[in-house]
């Protein structure tokens, strides 16, 4: 067996797109873009307002807060660049933490970004940009982060309606009011269809991507591709003193049911194991099918957990039988190797050792779990 090191994914900048999911591929084009382009703006409005102000306009700004507004959009843009060389560096789940760290920095940055500028441009009708700085969000199609800095947008933009009553600039007489109400209707119907873009962006496009990009679609498990980052991840927490197993299982004459009841039979003993896998496991652990009959399992635990897991889920599976088209009750048993993660074993050696105890437990009677060979 053949576990590829991290090497061959990562470069000493930018993982390659080369042999990319799907999701990773949007993940690396749309990343940058989103990270870049809110603060690419503010240090061009921020360049913007200090020519206008050097050209004599914008007299009631303070030299003092226009400094501080172009200081902090330096501030930003750095943090960006940051972001962009950095932000993809690693394996699929150290992208992942950093992309949710990031996506809280710019969600932060917008709120600022906004409040900045309708306070100190009090003149103008900033706040019917509110939609514009809610709508860098909306490329990451994560329905919460555009969910709060939506609320953070509309609940600065109504409260510099009181704190600063001239950013209203309301008409006098009757038409108050119903101005005022455009106001709110035009805020409201714009963010309820920038978060219906973000809720269907993430439901029906990333939803689907990750299932085809980390999904067996036969057994619903995760598949060997995703399997990599999990177990590098798990190598990790183990230096930090969190046990870690992995367990190769097999099933039993696999091969036999094929063909004696054909194909779409065995593909349904293959969901049976896996369903029967995956409710035998805590959802800190994963399941991932390695290929053909073979499964591979990644249990937060210790050896002695391990193997009652893998006991108890040997015996569930042996306990069941298949129906095969209401005429037979078709019996399954699968066999089990299990190795623990010690210090100093590479992924290449703990999956080695699991399928050596594996097919030494098929040799010598199979429906089993082989913790040690004796």
């Amino acid at each position: 067996m053949v576990i590829k090191q991290a090497s061959e994914y990562v470069q000493d900048e930018y993982e390659p797109m080369v042999g990319l999911s799907a999701l990773d591929v949007f993940l690396a084009r749309v990343y940058r873009f989103v990270v870049l382009a809110p603060t690419t703006v503010a240090a061009t409005s921020a360049v913007a307002y200090t020519i206008t102000k050097l050209l004599g306009y914008y007299k009631a700004v303070s030299w003092v807060s226009l400094g501080i507004f172009d200081l902090t959009n330096i501030l930003y843009f750095i943090l960006a660049l940051h972001f962009y060389h950095t932000g993809l560096r690693g394996d699929s789940l150290v992208k992942q933490k950093k992309l949710k760290s990031h996506k809280i920095a710019v969600g932060i940055s917008i709120l600022i970004q906004f409040n900045f500028t309708i306070y100190l441009i009090p003149y103008g009708e900033w706040w019917a940009f509110a939609p514009f700085f809610i709508f860098f969000t909306v490329f990451f199609f994560d329905m919460f982060l555009t969910m709060w800095v939506t609320l953070g947008v509309l609940a600065s933009v109504f409260l510099s309606w009181f704190i600063s009553p001239e950013i209203m600039r309301v008409p006098p007489g009757p038409d108050q009011v119903p101005f005022f109400l455009i106001r709110i209707s035009y805020l409201i119907f714009s963010a309820g269809l920038l978060l219906s873009l973000t809720h269907l962006g993430s439901k029906y496009l990333i939803e689907e991507l990750e299932k085809y990009a980390n999904y067996d679609t036969l057994t619903h498990l995760l598949n060997r591709k995703s399997m990599d980052g999990y177990l590098r991840e798990a190598s990790r927490q183990a230096q930090k003193g969190y046990p870690f197993c992995i367990i190769m299982a097999d099933i039993d004459d696999f091969k036999h049911v094929n063909d004696t009841y054909g194909h779409d039979f065995g593909d349904e003993v293959l969901k049976y194991v896996a369903h029967t896998i995956l409710t035998g496991v805590k959802k800190t652990d994963y399941v991932f099918r390695w290929g053909g009959e073979e499964i591979c399992i990644l249990l937060k635990a210790n050896i002695e957990q391990a193997e009652a897991a893998a006991e108890r889920i040997r015996k569930d599976i042996a306990r069941d039988s298949v129906n095969y088209k209401n005429e037979a009750q078709v019996s399954v048993t699968v066999t089990m190797g299990v190795c623990e993660y010690v210090n100093g074993m590479t992924i290449k050696d703990m999956m080695e050792d699991a399928d050596a105890k594996l097919y030494w437990g098929k040799r010598n009677g199979k429906n089993q779990v082989v913790v040690r060979k004796e």
